[in-house]
């Protein structure tokens, strides 16, 4: 095999490949040409653009000449003369790019949301691809973490998120758990801030998880038995919940957890992990945890209670499939719930228009009045001045209060109504 000289590329190769490399020139068969975008996959609602580009070289940028758009699915995702792409729906879509002999491709998921969750420490989301983003406050976040958009939390894809005081944690796609943030408090760190979600090992399995703001994490193993950690506890290794009881569902609060047993039995238990019986009289269907406890019965009533006394009913509402309270530790009774067909419910204070009622109004014990929207929920997340929810749309939305970010729409503007969350 001999070697020659081979003007166009001004190289010297062997004859064999001469073809090849003279074939370089043609853009048609450039590889460093692509469809580029800032991400792969985006979320409903959002818009990108796209464009043609050659990565790397001497004339690497934006391909010259007019560049003609499409895409494979458009009732997943538009894409206009200009290459700006809108997404529409979940799904996958190819879009597609021409240009002078050029035909390039590229493949654009669109995610929805999974889960939604709101604690002390700021908001976090799952997306439907298990990516996890998080905003609105320091505490997930860390110092100067009050991002006013949802950033992007590194590691593991998610199931479902929890997030309290310092620390979010969630469960993995095989029932791990994995948390972030404060380190040395809140789970097993060695005393460090991880900005990456961490795994945090327990016996076994994992089918739930909840967090709440007072230094206490609990989950629910794939056994039914309940497993708690955290600075309040004692100890950052997860513990049994002691007790013999099988656990269906679990909600952590301020002072302690409470975790409905699989006969709808209700069950509190403090820093000490020993399952006590409450309210033995009844049976519940759902339970959530904060400064008060709330909780729902076969019976369909809303009871409240500060720790282990002073329950109150919840008057005013229809009947609720779940309900949440403010992670906040006080005493006034001031939360959300679903009500049958998805419609949104927020009671108690509303100076910042966190009941969503379009208006604000003075006092702490407004009485329940529905969220000012045609939007449908599948979960509701009241903050501390404002309010967060998961729409049957699959779309985040939040109101009140912005002044740090806790809408997650951008700004720091105060929303009366339900605003959608700029998921990226």
């Amino acid at each position: 095999m001999s070697l020659r000289r081979v003007t166009d590329c001004t190289v010297w190769v062997l004859v064999s490949v001469v073809a090849a490399c003279q074939g370089a020139t043609d853009p048609s068969n450039d590889p460093n040409i692509q469809v580029f975008a800032e991400d792969s996959a985006i979320s409903v609602g959002r818009s990108i653009s796209v464009s043609l580009v050659r990565m790397s070289g001497a004339n690497s940028g934006p391909v010259a000449g007019t560049v003609s758009w499409s895409s494979s699915t458009p009732a997943v995702a538009t894409i206009s003369p200009t290459g700006v792409v809108e997404a529409l729906t979940e799904g996958a879509t190819t879009i597609s790019a021409s240009s002078a002999g050029i035909q390039r491709t590229l493949v654009l998921q669109v995610v929805t949301t999974r889960a939604l969750a709101l604690g002390r420490g700021g908001t976090c989301l799952v997306r439907s691809d298990g990516r996890v983003y998080c905003w609105g406050g320091a505490g997930v976040l860390g110092p100067g973490g009050a991002d006013s958009l949802p950033h992007r939390i590194l590691g593991v894809p998610l199931s479902t998120i929890s997030v309290g005081f310092g620390s979010a944690c969630g469960l993995s796609l095989d029932s791990e758990v994995y948390c972030m943030g404060d380190g040395g408090t809140d789970f097993p760190g060695g005393g460090t801030w991880r900005e990456a979600l961490t795994h945090v090992v327990l016996p076994a399995k994992v089918q739930a998880i909840s967090q709440g703001s007072g230094g206490i994490s609990c989950a629910i193993a794939v056994t039914s038995q309940a497993y708690c950690w955290g600075i309040r506890t004692g100890s950052t290794n997860p513990s049994l919940v002691q007790g013999g009881v099988r656990f269906a569902q679990i909600g952590v609060g301020f002072g302690g957890a409470a975790g409905i047993a699989e006969d709808g039995r209700l069950y509190w238990w403090d820093e000490t992990l020993v399952a006590d019986t409450l309210m033995s009289d009844r049976r519940f269907t759902h339970i959530s945890g904060e400064a008060f406890f709330c909780g729902i019965t076969t019976n369909a009533e809303t009871l409240c209670w500060n720790q282990r006394v002073d329950v109150r009913t919840l008057a005013g509402a229809p009947a609720l499939v779940s309900v949440a309270h403010r992670p906040y530790n006080t005493l006034v009774l001031q939360g959300c719930g679903i009500a049958l067909g998805g419609v949104g419910y927020c009671w108690g204070r509303n100076l910042q228009g966190e009941m969503g009622t379009g208006t604000v109004s003075a006092g702490e014990d407004n009485p329940p009045a529905a969220v000012n929207t045609s939007l449908r929920f599948t979960s509701i997340h009241p903050g501390g001045g404002f309010t967060c929810a998961l729409a049957t749309n699959k779309r985040p939305y939040c109101w009140g209060s912005n002044q740090n970010g806790e809408l997650g729409d951008g700004t720091r503007v105060d929303r009366l109504t339900p605003t959608a969350v700029r998921v990226p």
